[in-house]
């Protein structure tokens, strides 16, 4: 009887074991089909991943499978590129490979590495590598991933040999040239301003106009730049200064502000125009012609009688002066006209050729101020607006007008609101008698020419 109960106590027990076996071989297979499905998700998230990523063997480098993005970036089909490393197909050097596994051994992954790689019809492209080692079936591979920065690396390549031309030009420039932020606090300047300062370049960065001048000077220029502040737009005024080695120099001071991308004010330009050999030509022409006159006074009074026995010398005479007078005239203007030409011919082709680069918002800013500023300097235009009593924002609007910038462009360069711009429209269209005709300002301000 105990034999029996023992017998169906095993079978029991058997059976429990049993049943215990049939739950866990239950519980493989949906681990087993879990694995399967897993597996699954993985290989179509890899191959359809817009990202390019290969997998490829720890020892020789080989491709064990890569994306359909990394196919499409190199411009083959699967069976050229499984199965062989990417010396072997052109993919990258062997000086390359060397980098990337000693960036490898040293952190056990890949990080950010920049590399350029070639395609297989030649074509050379930036890629940024990041790699992690895996064990599958006791076997090392490397997963890749590379994001293809090409276009980024071309743009900060033409934006940085945007940079060292403008850099270049300002340098170039034979005035002083400063950048402030809306602190008042220097920013940049160029070779120029460091002689007329009279301290270096690292020197002037960060430091405000109470740092460098005399107080009751720099007093002046820092009430200048917050009224700038306060009312964004353009700035110009005319005052003697002494530069650094002693000399004192009559200068012209333009200013303009700029904005960031998004609107905010950012802070100011300078640029400061040396004039003293203008204002010495102007005291010493002054001089010339005072004497002369006086002379000639002296000469009328001492002649008088004479002159009225020789009517017909001196008609001679004064259609000799009148001849000499036109000559200076004809000189001064021929000279005008050489400077403006040359402008126009060696500065302005070029700084139209850099709008139609990839700037920034910020360095179009910069390069609208230059062309603003050279077109000023250049433009017979500005000469003709002052019989009409314009403004000088007028001038400046009229003078972008003229070049068919738009409103909102307009807007934009002088920092200003665009219904301010349309203002300024009217007001131009009033002083110059069209407001109530129908006359287009543009052509209008270019017949002026």
């Amino acid at each position: 009887m105990e034999d029996e109960k023992k017998t169906k106590r095993q079978l029991i027990e058997d059976l429990n074991e049993m049943r215990q076996c049939v739950n866990e071989l239950k519980g493989f297979k949906e681990e087993i089909e879990q694995t399967r499905i897993n597996q699954e998700k993985f290989t179509k998230a890899f191959l359809q991943n817009s990202i390019p990523m290969g997998i490829t063997t720890l020892k020789e480098g080989r491709f064990v499978d890569v994306s359909d993005a990394f196919l499409r970036m190199v411009g083959r089909k699967r069976d050229e590129v499984v199965g062989h490393t990417s010396m072997e197909i052109g993919f990258i050097t062997e000086h390359q490979r060397r980098i990337f596994f000693d960036a490898l051994h040293k952190k056990g992954r890949v990080e950010n590495l920049e590399m350029k790689v070639r395609t297989k019809n030649g074509e050379m492209r930036y890629g940024l590598f990041n790699a992690v080692m895996m064990s599958l079936n006791n076997e090392k591979y490397l997963l890749t991933v590379m994001t293809d920065i090409t276009e980024r690396k071309v743009a900060e390549e033409k934006s940085q040999n945007i940079l060292n031309f403008l850099q270049t030009l300002i340098n170039t420039i034979p005035s002083p040239i400063f950048c402030k932020d809306i602190n008042g606090l220097y920013q940049d300047c160029n070779k120029e301003f460091e002689d007329y300062t009279g301290f270096k370049r690292e020197e002037i960065i960060g430091k405000g106009v109470y740092n460098m001048y005399p107080k009751d000077v720099a007093e002046k220029y820092h009430e200048k730049d917050l009224a700038l502040f306060r009312q964004p737009g353009r700035q110009i005024y005319e005052h003697p200064i002494i530069y650094a080695d002693g000399n004192k120099h009559d200068v012209v001071v333009n200013k303009a502000t700029y904005v960031h991308a998004d609107g905010t004010l950012a802070g100011l330009v300078g640029v400061m125009v040396d004039i003293t050999e203008r204002k010495r030509a102007e005291e010493n022409l002054k001089i010339s012609e005072k004497k002369y006159r006086e002379g000639l006074e002296q000469l009328v009074k001492e002649r008088t009688q004479e002159l009225k026995n020789k009517t017909i010398t001196l008609e001679e005479t004064n259609i000799a002066l009148k001849v000499l007078l036109q000559h200076q005239d004809t000189d001064r203007k021929e000279l005008e006209e050489r400077f403006v030409m040359n402008i126009r011919k060696l500065i302005l082709p070029f700084t139209e050729k850099m709008r139609n680069t990839n700037l920034s918002e910020r360095q179009l800013a910069y390069l609208s101020i230059i062309e603003t500023h050279l077109s000023d300097i250049t433009s017979s235009m500005i000469k003709k607006f002052n019989q009409f009593n314009l403004t000088p924002t007028e001038v400046e609007v009229a003078s972008l007008i003229k070049e068919g910038r738009a409103t909102k462009e307009i807007a934009r360069i002088i920092g200003i609101a665009t219904s301010s711009v349309n203002t300024h429209r009217n007001n131009i269209r009033k002083k110059l008698d069209i407001s109530k005709k129908n006359v287009n300002l543009r052509s209008h301000l270019q017949s002026f020419d």
